[in-house]
């Protein structure tokens, strides 16, 4: 049973003063399952439990924010069960609109604390975490401690380089199984938490629920359990992943358990070790391998964009060539586009499933960049912003890397990916279900 760790004791031996610990919870990291750095905290410390909302730069000038009232509340269901189990061992969590770069030196100043926290995947995050590691190098560069984030794998365990991956997803993944490199294994959630200081410092605010809409998934680490336990264990639908993966609609023909790694409510390493259970204890089959092989997937567009960071973003991508298509800049025509407006049905079906939910199918997603790029010749980035506008699961490595993969400048050894739309309605929506759901 959790509990804050409330008994204080004294040292006559060692008088050395007791340093603090604020954990700064990172966007993608809203959980307190497999979270190595909250083991073993010292029970005779505080632990200050700090979230800084980000503060978003429009850098691309196309007329919409950088995240959906969706994806906001998505956001704020994390937040909320987090602190909910916060509360569980006497804890709570405290926010701030301040910019962590400029608040959390302060703080640690304050309260003479040492910052504990993840390795962030965003680049904004990433590019924040600089700042204040070089704020607090001017005072103490012991202060800080960032543990691993939701990746598979530690940097230094790895099989090359990691600011030099493979650039090619196949020899990525050849690299990662011949040296069989590890997945740790995940760890259960503290057994306590140090109480939150007696002050808590300004311009900090207590947590405070309010209402959300409702969506297709709900954000926090109990939803994501749930929903991992009922495609793992209850309905066992990884058996037939291989072969249902690519269906436009149902529950469980994917895992769907994306918007939940984006925010980091559900450990990618949890994932990966109980997909390895399952084929320990039910079976294993070519479907329970194919699953892993999409989380390295998503391994890999991690660490390419933690080699080349913000090239991530540029016109021509991670390449020195032209991106396919024409690449126009076209906001009316966008409109089409984001409206589901562009005459095929399949395309128009995903966007309006999109825009109504803030998810649509792995498949969907391909044919709406596909007819983007190719068919209506816009720039790539204008619909990389608006799947990050959308959408629930938005991971900016996989989001922008895929985008970058389909546009021609990223990390594909193919020389073309433009889908015939056509042949991939009547292939993957042979009755048109799909289209009569978002389109009558």
């Amino acid at each position: 049973m959790p509990h804050s760790a409330t008994a204080k004791t004294s040292n006559s031996h060692n008088p050395s003063p007791t340093v603090n610990v604020i954990w700064w919870v990172q966007p993608d990291s809203l959980r307190l399952d497999d979270q190595p750095g909250l083991q073993q905290l010292d029970p005779n410390a505080n632990l200050l439990v700090v979230f800084c909302y980000p503060v978003l730069t429009d850098w691309l000038d196309v007329g919409f924010s950088r995240r959906s009232q969706k994806r906001i509340d998505f956001e704020h269901q994390g937040l909320s069960a987090l602190n909910a189990a916060l509360k569980q061992y006497g804890q709570r969590l405290y926010i701030s609109n301040q910019p962590a770069e400029s608040l959390l030196a302060e703080l640690a100043r304050q309260l003479n604390a040492r910052i504990l926290t993840t390795e962030p995947n965003g680049f904004d995050e990433k590019q924040r975490l600089k700042q204040v590691r070089n704020r607090l190098e001017k005072i103490n560069p012991s202060q800080l401690t960032i543990c691993p984030g939701n990746s598979l794998f530690r940097g230094d365990l790895l099989p090359f380089d990691p600011s030099e991956p493979p650039g090619i997803f196949s020899q990525f993944r050849r690299q990662i199984e011949r040296n069989q490199t590890p997945v740790a294994a995940p760890i259960n959630p503290p057994a306590y938490l140090p109480p939150p200081p007696a002050v808590i410092p300004k311009p900090l605010t207590p947590f405070i629920d309010r209402p959300t809409a409702r969506l297709r998934f709900n954000g926090g680490a109990a939803a994501a359990q749930q929903a991992m336990d009922k495609y793992l264990a209850d309905h066992q639908a990884v058996l037939s992943y291989k072969q249902t993966r690519n269906a436009l609609m149902g529950t469980h023909q994917s895992s769907q358990l994306s918007p939940w790694l984006a925010q980091g409510s559900l450990s990618v390493r949890r994932f990966w070790h109980s997909i390895a259970e399952f084929e320990h204890r039910i079976a294993a089959n070519e479907s329970t391998y194919w699953l892993k092989f999409e989380l390295l997937w998503r391994e890999f567009f991690r660490w390419i964009t933690h080699a080349h960071g913000a090239k991530l973003f540029n016109w021509q991508g991670l390449s020195d060539k032209k991106p396919r298509g024409e690449q126009r800049f076209d906001l009316t025509l966008l409109a089409r586009w984001q409206q589901g407006n562009t005459g095929f049905g399949l395309v128009d079906a995903g966007m309006r499933e999109l825009a109504e939910t803030g998810f649509t199918s792995n498949r969907a997603r391909q044919n709406m960049a596909s007819c983007l790029i190719h068919e209506m010749g816009l720039d790539w980035r204008l619909g990389a912003a608006w799947f990050e506008h959308c959408l629930l699961d938005y991971d900016v490595a996989s989001n922008w890397g895929n985008w970058c993969y389909l546009a021609g400048v990223g990390n594909d050894p193919r020389p073309q990916r433009r889908f015939n739309l056509k042949k991939q309605a009547e292939i993957y929506d042979p009755k048109g279900l799909f289209q009569q759901r978002f389109l009558s």
